[in-house]
């Protein structure tokens, strides 16, 4: 497909591999029954574009996600601030989840449960500083 700037990319192939769709009668120039051969043909599993796109969208927009250390630091300040976290690990749980998305509802920002370099900020002081409520 050529779009106004040149070629684009509409799909990707994935994959390809031979599909086997059933048998082609031999030529047959006796009175024997007649023999079959399989018939296979090349089939193709491909995705769009635009599905591949928004992945990548995804990767380059992610996060480095959070070391254990920061983590633990976060389950501390929920829980110094009343939320249930559970263990002081550094690992995530669902209780750690329930507990994020409670502060950040209480706390109006966007509620998704999730670790975040934000959250972090927001819940852990650097040194000298005070932490958001």
């Amino acid at each position: 497909y050529d779009g106004p700037m040149g070629p684009e990319v509409v799909a990707i192939n994935v994959g390809t591999y031979l599909h086997a769709s059933g048998s082609t009668p031999l030529e047959n120039t006796s009175s024997a029954p007649s023999a079959t051969r399989p018939t296979r043909e090349i089939a193709n599993t491909a995705i769009t574009a635009h599905r591949v796109a928004a992945a990548v969208d995804s990767f380059i927009s992610a996060e480095n996600p959070l070391a254990r250390e920061e983590i633990r630091a976060i389950q501390l300040a929920l829980a110094a601030r009343g939320y249930s976290v559970g263990a002081f690990d550094g690992r995530t749980s669902a209780r750690l989840s329930a507990a994020i998305r409670s502060y950040q509802i209480r706390s109006g920002l966007p509620a998704n449960g999730r670790l975040s370099r934000l959250l972090h900020r927001n819940l852990v002081p650097a040194s000298g500083q005070q932490a958001g409520h």
